[in-house]
C-alpha cells in the first residue's frame, strides 16, 4: 500500500509538520535513540518539556517548582531518576532509548508511538522496558512496532499483524498466534511487523 490518510481527533493530518502534530499531542519514538549525549538526562529532559519550544527557550525559562516536579515524574516512570545528573553519553544503550521515552512523555502527549524500542537492548533492559511501557500504558494511549514477538506478548492487550502493507490480522496475543494467516506468513516469509 502506497497511499493513504492519517486521522487524529477527526482531523486529517497526512501531511501534517511533525512538529505540528507533536503539539497536537502524538509523541513520536524512533528506533535509535535521538537524545543530546553532552547533557545530563535532566537537562534532555528540560528541553522536551511541553511548550519549551526551541533550545533558547528552555534555557531561559524558569525552572518552575511545577516543570521541576514534571522532570522528576517522567524520571521516575522511567527509571532514570538515580541517573537524573549524570551525562547521557554515560548511560547503555538501553538507558539511552529510556531517555528519549522520557523525552516523549515530557511533552504531554495522548498517544506514544514507540518504533522498535527494544532494538538493541541486553534481555534484562528489554524486560525493564516492558514494564516501563505498561506502566505508561496506564495513562497514555500507547502503539509500538515491534518484531521480537516476546516483547510483544509482554506488554500487548492487543495486536495488529501488518504484512506487505496491509492488515493480516488483529487480536489478542492467543488469536493472533492461532491465526492460520499468521502462522503461513510468518513460516513462509522471514519479517511480519506487528503493532501493539
Amino acid at each position: 500500500m502506497a497511499s493513504g490518510h492519517v486521522y487524529y481527533n477527526g482531523k486529517d493530518i497526512t501531511n501534517r509538520s511533525p512538529h505540528t502534530i507533536a503539539r497536537m499531542g502524538i509523541g513520536r519514538k524512533f528506533q535509535n535513540p535521538n537524545v543530546y549525549n553532552e547533557l545530563t538526562v535532566f537537562d534532555n529532559i528540560l528541553l522536551a518539556l511541553k511548550g519549551s519550544h526551541g533550545i533558547m527557550a528552555a534555557i531561559t525559562a524558569k525552572l518552575t517548582k511545577a516543570k521541576k516536579g514534571k522532570i522528576y515524574d517522567v524520571l521516575e516512570r522511567t527509571g532514570l531518576l538515580e541517573q537524573a545528573f549524570e551525562e547521557v553519553s554515560s548511560l547503555s544503550h538501553g538507558q539511552k532509548q529510556w531517555v528519549e521515552i522520557a523525552m516523549v512523555l515530557a511533552q504531554d502527549p495522548s498517544i506514544v508511538l514507540l518504533d522498535e524500542p527494544t532494538a538493541g537492548m541486553t534481555a534484562e533492559e528489554t524486560h525493564a522496558t516492558g514494564e516501563i511501557i505498561k506502566s505508561i500504558a496506564k495513562s497514555h494511549s500507547i502503539v509500538v512496532i515491534e518484531h521480537d514477538m516476546e516483547f510483544v506478548k509482554q506488554i500487548a492487550e492487543r495486536i495488529v499483524v501488518l504484512h506487505q502493507g496491509s492488515v493480516l490480522a488483529e487480536g489478542s496475543v492467543q488469536e493472533v498466534q492461532s491465526n492460520p494467516k499468521v502462522i503461513e506468513v510468518y513460516l513462509g516469509r522471514e519479517t511480519i511487523n506487528a503493532a501493539a
